[in-house]
């Protein structure tokens, strides 16, 4: 039996729209998926991954910053030698996200000069200091790790969704840390 050609048009237009649709899919998936890192990132996708390592090089800064001042007002060892370590790690991801912005953006930013709530820390000497250093990290780091699940959702660069899941749950981790610190040392258990 032979088929009209409207009937055979019918038939085959929605699946010649429907291999169209793949096609198109597949090519901007295709074209996504052997980018390089240089290639531009939808608009969307650029002005948030912008807007994210901006954010997060001032955030991280203030880390850093914070976590130098426990050189001189730590009462416990432990507490410096966490403060190290995420001064040494959030600076070279300042580092790498610097990088970044200018590599994928061609953008520079430097850390933000005003850090809010500073002031008060830094008048603080021994455990007082220490108390609000924790509390103030815990509330900076629950921030940060806001922001990491939110980067790793959005991110288009896959080298940019890697950092964000270490933010996550690196940040994660040291908020345990420091939760279980602030209980056991001060006796300030949430």
């Amino acid at each position: 039996m032979k088929r009209s050609f409207m009937s055979r048009l019918r038939v085959g237009f929605p699946a010649l729209l429907g291999l169209l649709s793949v096609d198109s899919v597949a090519l901007a998936q295709g074209t996504h998926e052997h980018t390089t890192t240089r290639t531009m990132a939808a608009p969307a996708s650029k002005q948030f991954e912008i807007r994210f390592l901006e954010g997060m090089i001032d955030h991280h800064a203030m880390a850093v910053h914070m976590s130098q001042l426990l050189h001189t007002e730590a009462v416990h060892p432990e507490l410096r030698v966490l403060g190290d370590s995420i001064a040494a790690g959030q600076s070279a991801e300042i580092q790498q996200m610097q990088g970044w912005l200018k590599e994928w953006y061609g953008r520079t930013h430097e850390p933000a000069r005003m850090m809010a709530g500073m002031g008060m820390l830094e008048k603080m000497k021994g455990e007082s200091f220490e108390k609000e250093y924790l509390r103030m990290m815990i509330r900076h780091h629950a921030s940060a790790v806001r922001s990491g699940r939110e980067c790793e959702r959005r991110a288009k660069h896959a080298e940019l969704h890697t950092l964000c899941h270490h933010i996550t749950e690196s940040q994660k981790r040291e908020i345990a840390i420091m939760k279980d610190w602030l209980c056991r040392w001060y006796q300030k258990c949430k």
